[in-house]
C-alpha cells in the first residue's frame, strides 16, 4: 500500500472515530458528511468513473481538513467547561431572562425584559 493510501485510509479512521466519540451533534454530522463523501470518492475511482489521481486529495488535503475539526471539537469542549461556574452562578442568583456578557476585564449580568423577533434580510 503506498503513502497516499495510508494516509487516506488513516484519516478515513480519524473521521469514523468522530464519528462515534463526537459528542456534539453537529460534529457527528460533519464527520459523516466528510466520511460520505471519501467513500463516495472511493467507488467513483473504483467504477472508473473519475481517474484516481484528480479526484482524490493530495495528503495534506486530505489530513488537514481532520485537524481544524478537532481543533474546533476541542475548542468547543474548552468553551463549555469554562462556560459552567457562570451558568451554575446565574441559575443560583438570578432567573431565566437573565445572562452574562463577558469580556477582557469586565462581566455584565444582563436581563431581558421584552424581546420579539424581527426580520432578518437574507
Amino acid at each position: 500500500m503506498n503513502m497516499n493510501n495510508r494516509m487516506w485510509n488513516r484519516h478515513k479512521k480519524a473521521l469514523l472515530d468522530g464519528v462515534k466519540n463526537s459528542t456534539d451533534s453537529d460534529m457527528r454530522a460533519r464527520f459523516t458528511e466528510l466520511l460520505v463523501n471519501m467513500v463516495e470518492q472511493e467507488v467513483m475511482v473504483a467504477t472508473g468513473e473519475v481517474d484516481a489521481d484528480t479526484e482524490r486529495p493530495s495528503i495534506t488535503e486530505a489530513v488537514m481538513p481532520m485537524s481544524g475539526h478537532l481543533k474546533m471539537q476541542e475548542d468547543f469542549r474548552e468553551i463549555t467547561e469554562a462556560a459552567m461556574p457562570m451558568l451554575e452562578y446565574l441559575n443560583k442568583h438570578y432567573d431565566p431572562h437573565a445572562s452574562a456578557v463577558i469580556t477582557e476585564g469586565r462581566v455584565t449580568i444582563i436581563r431581558e425584559e421584552v424581546g420579539c423577533p424581527l426580520p432578518v434580510r437574507d
